[in-house]
């Protein structure tokens, strides 16, 4: 087993080290003084991380394709569907009603 393996083959070591600023920032909170460690080993030593900036949420990235519906009846549950996260209430009326169970 090699000291330092790659993690995965062909990634740019900018993007590799992208990830690991982003990991970095997000730990920070739980374990502050581990995370300050990491950042000056990312080659941070002119700021430090309780003054960099948060990373922005995407919410585009975080938008699920498909959802799972759960299906009720008189509080049990009947069975659960896979959907387009877009579907109307009539396209699932639709849908659960065609469903043999």
């Amino acid at each position: 087993m090699h000291a330092q393996e790659p993690l995965e083959e062909g990634v740019r070591p900018a993007v590799s080290r992208e990830v690991f600023e982003l990991l970095t920032l997000m730990l920070a909170p739980m374990v502050p003084h581990l995370a300050e460690e990491l950042w000056e080993m990312l080659g941070h030593t002119e700021e430090t991380l309780a003054h960099a900036p948060w990373p922005k949420f995407a919410p585009e990235l975080a938008a699920e394709d498909q959802v799972e519906i759960v299906v009720q009846i008189n509080g049990r549950v009947r069975g659960k569907v896979q959907v387009e996260s877009g579907m109307g209430e009539e396209g699932l009326k639709k849908l659960v009603l065609s469903d043999p169970r």
